[in-house]
């Protein structure tokens, strides 16, 4: 396995009030960054502009590809990107907030929140979404690598390398602008920020 750096995204408008996952405004890539995000972005390409890192592996995601973008312009890396590190797809809950969901979809709420195998409505289970993460990690160079992602998808990674079942992988803590690492020996450090 390579040695990986992963970053959660910068903060956008949406974030920590909103489900917002690869849905809603698709066409543009979901929401960019906000004034803080853009910050996160550049406190984190100066946290990491010391480390050697031989590439930068990102979410096509506006969120994600723009933080990429301004860490990899410090690194000199020009990022790649990997659709199977886009966030999970909340389907009918994109866009809502918890409440909202659950007043509208109570139900299928519970069952989602319950059982990684079930996925809301016109959306992805968290297996799901597993299991394409543990394949884009499996594709990635060779080297130290830095994975520009998101929280779903990076507390799956983290959760697989710590042994954790999918279920344990959501109690994981994944700020904005945060950097985690983990090796072939296992998960240095979660939640790092600049």
């Amino acid at each position: 396995m390579s040695d990986l750096i992963l970053l959660r995204h910068g903060a956008t408008a949406l974030t920590g009030s909103r489900y917002s996952g690869r849905g809603g405004a698709a066409d543009a890539g979901g929401p960019g960054l906000s004034g803080v995000g853009e910050a996160q972005a550049a406190a984190v390409a100066g946290l990491l502009a010391a480390e050697s890192i031989d590439a930068v592996v990102s979410s096509p995601l506006r969120r994600a590809l723009s933080t990429a973008e301004v860490v990899g312009a410090r690194l000199g890396r020009v990022p790649a990107v990997d659709v199977d590190l886009a966030e999970v797809d909340f389907g009918v809950f994109e866009g809502l907030t918890y409440g909202e969901a659950q007043a509208r979809w109570p139900g299928e709420m519970e069952r989602w929140l319950g059982d990684p195998a079930v996925a809301p409505p016109g959306g992805e289970s968290v297996l799901q979404l597993r299991e394409r993460v543990l394949r884009a990690r499996d594709r990635l160079p060779a080297g130290r690598v830095l994975v520009v992602s998101h929280s779903t998808p990076i507390q799956l990674l983290l959760a697989d390398a710590l042994g954790l079942a999918p279920a344990g992988a959501l109690r994981l803590r994944v700020g904005p602008g945060s950097v985690s690492h983990m090796d072939s020996h296992g998960v240095a450090y979660v939640n790092r920020l600049p």
